[in-house]
């Protein structure tokens, strides 16, 4: 409801302003969603040309405008950059204070609050029906109030970012969500690459120190993969084995992907239009393939995801440009997360994508939050 009263609110301000302010988010953006509009609208016709559409899929189609509509106006509103720095901070705290309520409760026994089921079954859903939901709206909390701890006006701000960091990370655990925990993994792989990268070859300043960074680390790392890798690798192996066998959901979502490629090849230049085109045991019956960019392109065609890719990629050449690590580590995990799950349907996946595409640099965030 506050989220239909903003875009209200919004459109109401734009059409009284009666002008769009021009920032460096708005073309990238609004150009995506009129390629992405006209992608669906024509997939649309090919499926009901061959026979594929499905009523159901107007549930879709709003949710994508819904979508469309945040994003479109997220960036045209003035001062864009900095609204959205301020908003990505604030939704931290209300997801960390809301759900870490309801965990609290759910852990003192009181799993249920009014219409709110909060567990399913040993999985905490927050108050989603699914708990991969919770997570999704976790996934980059962390880095989120990690970066705003940086910007942080003296240690009491500081510390209370981290709080709502760790608390972060305890309720993504809670949802026991496989996808977010593959995104965290490949985040930490990640964020500790870029700190022996930097450690190497930005604060090495002496020829000896480079030397153990460059050839010492790696040895050392190599020694203890000698040494513990067999242990690891069984770890590891029962880990991945338990979370593939159970409830027989890796060998479904591989048979999904492969279904859902299939539906793709009956309109593969412009998809089918909106709607879930995989299932199970064979294409179009109904579900979706669990995987971003394979439901993107049954719904949009080859059209779509390559628009869909360009997007991404141009976040990834703003994060860069930014230099703020904590924004790309969280890149990664947001978009591993969407391998396993169908994601553009949610509003959230938007705003937290614009929020790593608007990343300030310190110096700015410093500046904004009144720190000398």
């Amino acid at each position: 409801m506050l989220l239909f009263l903003w875009l209200v609110s919004a459109t109401f301000v734009l059409v009284r302003e009666g002008r769009v302010v021009i920032t460096e988010l708005v073309r990238p953006t609004v150009l995506f969603w009129l390629v992405t509009l006209c992608a669906l609208s024509l997939g649309w016709c090919a499926g009901i040309y061959l026979e594929l559409w499905d009523p159901a899929s107007i549930r879709d189609a709003i949710a994508i405008v819904l979508a469309a509509a945040v994003a479109s106006l997220s960036v045209v509103q003035p001062k864009s950059i900095e609204r959205i720095w301020t908003a990505s901070g604030a939704l931290a705290i209300t997801l960390v204070l809301g759900l870490g309520g309801l965990l609290l409760l759910a852990g003192l026994g009181r799993p249920i609050v009014g219409p709110i089921s909060s567990m399913y079954g040993f999985r905490f859903a927050g108050w989603a029906l699914n708990p991969n939901q919770t997570a999704l709206a976790i996934s980059i909390v962390p880095f989120i109030a990690w970066e705003h701890r940086r910007g942080a006006s003296g240690p009491l701000g500081r510390l209370g970012w981290a709080m709502v960091a760790v608390a972060g990370i305890g309720i993504g655990i809670a949802t026991l969500s496989d996808a977010l925990t593959l995104g965290w993994v490949a985040a930490a792989a990640l964020s500790v690459s870029l700190w022996w990268w930097r450690t190497t070859f930005s604060l090495a300043r002496t020829t000896l120190r480079k030397v153990v960074a460059v050839f010492g680390v790696p040895l050392l790392a190599a020694a203890a993969l000698i040494v513990f890798g067999p242990r690891l690798m069984e770890i590891v192996d029962e880990k991945a084995t338990s979370s593939y066998d159970a409830g027989g959901q890796g060998s479904d979502r591989v048979a999904r992907w492969q279904h859902g490629i299939d539906a793709a090849a009956r309109s593969p230049i412009l998809g089918l239009g909106p709607g879930s085109y995989s299932g199970p045991f064979a294409a179009f019956q109904g579900e979706e393939a669990h995987n971003t960019p394979i439901d993107w392109m049954d719904a949009s065609g080859v059209i779509g995801v390559v628009a869909l890719l360009a997007l991404w990629l141009w976040v990834a050449h703003r994060v860069r440009l930014s230099g703020r690590k904590g924004a790309g580590i969280a890149l990664t995990a947001l978009l591993t997360f969407s391998m396993f799950h169908f994601v553009l349907r949610q509003p959230v996946f938007w705003f937290f994508l614009l929020t790593l595409a608007a990343p300030m640099p310190l110096a700015i965030v410093r500046r904004h939050v009144g720190v000398r």
